[in-house]
């Protein structure tokens, strides 16, 4: 019951985000925006170990690693999964056949390269973002 309450409650704050006008579309853009991101991040796992160990994997279980990983980071409710998503991605990574130390660099790396790659690009968003709502502002103010 408390789920449900909780469920509720987070996806009424989440309806403010979603615009009233084309929810559907909305979505839509979401979703693959988000699978795209988890894709490439997976691909940079991949591409880390292609250049970091002698040993390979495949891009299927780069994305096996990287959403096992992900996944048990969220579930343990540390910020970001810190720790937890590295020292998964390095396990995954040693029962691959790629050495420990070399599983290790790779996942910190892989972590350092995605929250700052992620990072940069939400500023980038976030300032172009600002400029549209300031220019919208502007010209609605003009029109008054």
């Amino acid at each position: 019951k408390k789920f449900f309450k909780f469920f509720v409650k987070y996806w009424n704050n989440l309806k403010t985000y979603i615009p009233k006008e084309r929810p559907f579309k909305t979505i839509i853009f979401s979703l693959f925006t988000s699978m795209y991101l988890w894709g490439i991040e997976a691909l940079i796992l991949w591409l880390l170990v292609y250049v970091i160990s002698p040993n390979t994997i495949t891009i299927s279980d780069s994305i096996i690693i990287y959403f096992i990983s992900g996944i048990l980071g969220v579930l343990s409710g540390l910020p970001g999964g810190l720790g937890v998503n590295e020292v998964t991605s390095t396990i995954l990574l040693q029962q691959k056949g790629i050495s420990g130390l070399n599983a290790l660099t790779i996942s910190i790396l892989r972590r350092l390269i995605t929250i700052w790659s992620i990072t940069a690009l939400s500023i980038i968003v976030s300032i172009n973002l600002k400029r549209h709502l300031y220019f919208n502002k502007e010209t609605r103010s003009k029109e008054n």
